[in-house]
């Protein structure tokens, strides 16, 4: 039986059937090359010589394997895709985990693999010789696109904390976020492949897209920058120094952030610092200017204008406190008792307090309805209640329409009525009720 052998190293992408036995097929596998569809033999079967209706023993078949090196001699094909596939599963620089989905190598082989062979210095066949450069527009070349490192110390709160999610996603270990800026930038080049029999245009195309990609990992990588930098992933840190400040320095803060990143830290820090004594200066210059207008050249005579200053404050606000309980004692027995209660305190005779009768609230100043719209189609009576109890002419006017078509509705209208129609104070609406009794408006229920 003549049979001719083709060794061929392809990669095998999904679980493929032996044609005889039906199992799962595992490298390395014989692929039969005169049969279409294409047939598929675990070393076992083919060894037997198995056959069926259409494949026969002595077709040409090629032996499929990754058993063969890729970018280095000591790293097979088998293990690239291993490799690739873990630090897709669990991320860049989590290299323990990487290790156990490669299990043929170590953390450190992995990691001096990937850097040396897909991030330092690519080999020609990852390259794409077309590819321009994007081109860095505003940024100075120190802020131009880096790989993210973690802070120093970074803070690393327990799973599912307060702290944990008020860090915003952020990985401590990987140095990393779980949700990034433009998360999904990924998404729009994952389907590019480069063939050879593409068009110069379709070339062109696909560039383009992967230009625009690096353009969107370059504002993604100087965003994590700008967190780096200003020690923005520790919140509580943060917090701790605004409490230390003054509102008027947190509402200065406030509002420079968005000018953080033309600045590096300890220059934006200079820049606040700058505004908060220009801030002082101006108060000194101000109180200044005041001293001098009320003719004082001396820095003793201001001290003396200050604590002077302040009695007067001070004395007037017992004054207004003195002027509020007189207007608020318009009991005479209230203010008997009072007086009273004073004589025996200076006599010493007793200083058990007297219990004083409840003043209740002060009562609202009338309001001006004078030039008013409405105000000239209401009676005298109508005014002066409508100027005691605080209403507007015309919202008195629609409360008074109100209640009497109720009333003409049902011949009659209780107090309850009244409050549920119109919504204001109850007390006011009391005090209409019976304005509108005593006029013969409405009248009440019998019985």
């Amino acid at each position: 039986m003549a049979v001719l052998v083709e060794e061929s190293h392809s990669v095998c992408e999904e679980d493929l059937e032996c044609l005889v036995c039906h199992g799962v097929v595992r490298e390395p596998f014989v692929r039969c090359c005169s049969c279409f569809p294409k047939v598929d033999l675990c070393l076992e079967c083919f060894s037997r010589g198995a056959e069926n209706k259409e494949h026969r023993s002595d077709h040409r078949y090629e032996i499929i394997s990754n058993n063969f090196s890729v970018l280095e001699k000591s790293w097979n094909a088998q293990e690239e895709i291993d490799l690739l596939d873990g630090i897709s599963y669990c991320g860049f620089q989590n290299w323990k985990e990487v290790s156990k989905q490669v299990q043929s190598k170590t953390e450190q082989e992995c990691e001096e693999h990937y850097l040396e062979c897909y991030i330092n210095d690519p080999c020609k066949a990852l390259q794409i010789p077309e590819l321009r450069p994007v081109p860095v527009c505003d940024p100075p070349p120190s802020t131009a696109a880096m790989p993210f490192k973690a802070s120093e110390d970074p803070p690393r709160p327990p799973m599912d904390s307060t702290r944990s999610f008020d860090m915003s996603g952020y990985m401590p270990c990987r140095g990393d976020f779980d949700v990034e800026y433009d998360n999904y930038a990924e998404v729009d080049i994952k389907e590019i492949e480069f063939d050879p029999v593409d068009s110069h245009l379709l070339q062109e195309l696909k560039i383009a897209a992967i230009e625009i990609y690096l353009s969107r990992l370059q504002q993604r990588f100087l965003r994590k920058r700008i967190v780096r930098r200003y020690g923005l992933i520790n919140i509580q840190k943060w917090q701790m120094l605004e409490r230390r400040q003054s509102k008027a320095e947190r509402d200065l803060r406030e509002s420079l952030r968005p000018f953080c990143r033309l600045l590096s830290p300890e220059q934006h820090e200079m820049f606040v610092q700058g505004l908060l004594m220009e801030k002082f200066l101006k108060r000194q210059v101000t109180s200044l200017q005041e001293y001098r207008s009320a003719g004082i050249c001396t820095r003793k005579g201001a001290e003396v204008y200050e604590r002077l200053n302040k009695h007067r404050e001070d004395d007037k606000t017992r004054r207004k406190m003195l002027d509020d309980a007189l207007v608020h004692i318009q009991d005479e027995k209230a203010c008997q008792a009072w007086l009273h209660r004073q004589a025996l305190i200076d006599s010493g005779q007793s200083l058990a307090p007297i219990p004083l009768p409840s003043l209740g609230r002060k009562p609202a100043a009338r309001l001006d309805i004078s030039g008013t719209p409405g105000v000239e189609q209401l009676r005298p009576m109508e005014r002066e209640l409508c100027s005691n109890l605080r209403l507007m002419p015309q919202d008195y006017q629609s409360y008074k329409s109100t209640l009497i078509k109720e009333y003409e509705k049902q011949g009659f209208l209780r107090l309850a009525q009244a409050r549920t129609l119109i919504r204001i104070d109850v007390n006011k609406t009391r005090k209409m009720y019976n304005f509108f009794l005593e006029q013969g408006w409405i009248k009440q229920p019998d019985g």
